[in-house]
């Protein structure tokens, strides 16, 4: 055979080894084990082959150079059953890892590995031409698929499948995810659904090893100061890619050395298909029916998450979570009761406002108490009702109206509520924004925490504190207006001064003096007849008006003695009053803004807590894979 017509031969073998590996790969997650027993088997003959060749050369040449040629020793170990038995188990390794990272590659890989048949082959042409100067031509073939073709081959692979890896096919972003919800989601990726149980735990590890490289790659690798150790970084990375390289060479190797040894050897019985691939077929058989007895599925998620946990790199930042926790405990705290403290005092100085002139108030009530008008207006009320309630109602209305210049304090206090109520939401919704700035620039300074925190509910601390502010502003204003409006301030300061002796004494003059009132009208009519009986037909008008004129004189006397009797000790009574009400008020404000307030930081206080992640919560790298699987769950 010609060398290009041998060249174009092993062209076409390592071209349809690849194509069967890829059309198994595509199938392997969908056959029955005993499937796959086969297509580990098809894949360990030509491994085997080309293992074989270089382990039974080497025996043999170890047997030549210490036995004599008839020696029983030379003719018992010459057939060397024995390597070929190790090389079969090390064929079988090597193909079950090959076929379980098949299904893991991507078009970028399997265009490479494509290409990489005819640098095989033209390597595999040249080296033996190179080596053929030196050494015998029928082992030419033979020592350059051992020496110089894989260890090329192998360099080339790899650093093409990183490049692809690096710059073409990528990772998705992981950073925001916990190592173990990284290794939960690549093993059920490839675990559920596998007709064959455990080829599919195996493709699942083998899968949660490439994802947590790149997770570690995103994580780690760019936290590393040392230049030195991101190099090591990088080359452990890119051993990851020459696992893949090595499987490769050394099944096309075996390609090569079958299409090599049927083109140059006369073949015989012992060389045709059947024999040599009847001990791969047993031995997988055997070890395949060994694994599958001995090997219980259901054991190995736990198992792997052991190893995904211990071999975690971000162990070193599970003491760091309390540490954390509790500072943001505390700054949240610290800022409520600074929020405590501003309240209060913006109510003291609010109310201090709001009272300033309440002495000016009482003095324009006690004005209007001792006045002709006051009195009839009193004497109206009660004459409409004949009720001494309505009379004191009446007084209690006019009292605030005094007081707080025709401005309900209702209103007053509203507007106060709503302005202190305002600025707490603005500043805890300020806070919790820095809570959450703060966590998601520890997450960017150290990404390993995102292995204790849901990063997706870092975002929602402020959101939900200034829904709850919001919310909070709109319903503690109305709550208190609406209290200090059904139940008036006015009543409240009524009540009190309703049992001060004074007040209760002047409140009942109305209807104490009601008789006096009526005696002064009969008084005043008879006057004004006497004193008008000369003016002939006008003597009735006349007789009215100076009526009139003695009944003003005769009332104002009385209310100026009410007045001198009174005023005094109804001032100092009203000002107890209305000083025991603000207190009041303020007691009442103080409450309302105080739970609003703690209403506010526990909002954040559980909104934070919603960040860390209970389950691993002072445990650290101690979370089982079981976590991270429902963690991965509810993020779904």
């Amino acid at each position: 055979m010609t060398r290009f017509r041998l060249t174009v031969t092993q062209v076409a073998a390592m071209s349809g080894a690849a194509a069967v590996l890829f059309a198994m790969s595509r199938f392997l997650l969908t056959v029955p084990c005993w499937v796959v027993v086969v297509f580990v088997a098809a894949v360990a003959w030509p491994l085997w082959l080309g293992g074989r060749e270089y382990a039974l050369f080497q025996h043999r040449l170890l047997i030549e150079a210490v036995a004599h040629e008839d020696s029983h020793v030379r003719h018992w170990f010459w057939r060397g059953s024995f390597t070929s038995a190790r090389q079969t188990l090390v064929a079988l390794f090597w193909a079950a890892l090959l076929l379980a990272i098949s299904p893991l590659l991507d078009p970028w890989h399997a265009g490479l590995l494509a290409a990489d048949i005819l640098v095989l082959a033209i390597g595999a042409r040249y080296a033996a031409s190179l080596l053929a100067i030196e050494v015998r031509a029928e082992r030419a073939g033979m020592l350059s698929r051992r020496w110089v073709l894989p260890a090329l081959n192998i360099a080339f692979l790899a650093a093409c499948g990183f490049v692809i890896d690096y710059f073409v096919a990528g990772s998705p972003d992981t950073r925001g995810l916990a190592w173990d919800v990284v290794a939960e989601r690549a093993y059920d990726k490839m675990y559920i659904g596998a007709s064959c149980p455990l080829a599919g735990a195996i493709v699942g590890a083998l899968n949660v090893v490439d994802h947590l490289n790149w997770h570690a790659a995103q994580l780690v690798i760019p936290s590393l100061a040392d230049s030195r150790l991101n190099l090591i970084a990088w080359a452990l990375f890119l051993a990851q890619a020459g696992v893949v390289a090595f499987a490769y060479t050394r099944l096309q190797i075996g390609v090569l050395a079958i299409v090599e040894r049927r083109a140059t050897v006369a073949t015989g019985p012992r060389d045709s298909l059947v024999p040599t691939l009847l001990p791969v077929l047993v031995v997988t058989g055997l070890v395949a029916a060994y694994t599958m007895r001995s090997f219980d599925v259901s054991e190995f998620r736990p198992a792997l998450g052991e190893v995904v946990a211990r071999i975690n790199p971000c162990r070193s930042e599970a003491q760091a979570i309390p540490v954390l926790k509790t500072a943001l405990s505390t700054e949240i705290d610290n800022a409520r009761m600074a929020e405590h403290k501003r309240a209060e005092k913006q109510i003291d100085e609010a109310l201090d406002e709001m009272f300033v002139d309440v002495e000016k108030g009482v003095d324009r009530y006690l004005d209007w108490y001792f006045s002709l008008i006051g009195e009839y207006t009193r004497l109206l009320e009660w004459v409409a009702a004949k009720s001494v309630g309505n009379v004191a109602e009446g007084m209690n209305a006019k009292l605030e109206e005094m007081l707080f210049s025709n401005q309900g304090i209702g209103t007053k206090l509203a507007e106060i509520d709503k302005r202190i109520a305002a600025g707490t939401g603005m500043r805890m919704s300020e806070l919790a924004g820095q809570v959450g700035n703060r966590l998601q620039n520890d997450v960017s300074l150290k990404p390993c925490l995102a292995d204790w925190l849901k990063i997706p509910a870092i975002p929602d601390i402020k959101r939900d504190a200034l829904r709850v502010s919001m919310a909070g502003v709109g319903g503690i204003g109305g709550a208190v207006a609406a209290s200090v409006m059904a139940g008036r301030f006015s009543k409240a300061a009524g009540i009190r001064l309703a049992s001060k002796p004074a007040f209760r004494s002047a409140a009942g003059v109305v209807t104490r003096t009601a008789g006096k009132r009526a005696g002064s009208i009969l008084v005043a009519a008879g006057t004004g007849a006497a004193l008008c009986a000369p003016t002939g037909p006008f003597a009735l008008l006349c007789s009215l008006a100076a009526g009139a004129a003695t009944w003003v004189t005769i009332d104002k006397a009385l209310i100026t003695i009410d007045e001198i009797r009174f005023r005094d000790e109804m001032r100092k009574e009203i000002l107890d009053a209305v000083q025991l009400q603000k207190t009041e008020l303020a007691l009442e404000l103080r409450a309302a803004h105080g739970a609003f307030i703690d209403l506010l930081a526990n909002n954040i206080h559980k909104s934070v807590d919603g960040v860390f992640i209970p389950a691993r919560d002072g445990r650290g790298a101690g979370a089982s894979f079981e976590d991270g699987r429902k963690m991965n769950a509810a993020q779904r």
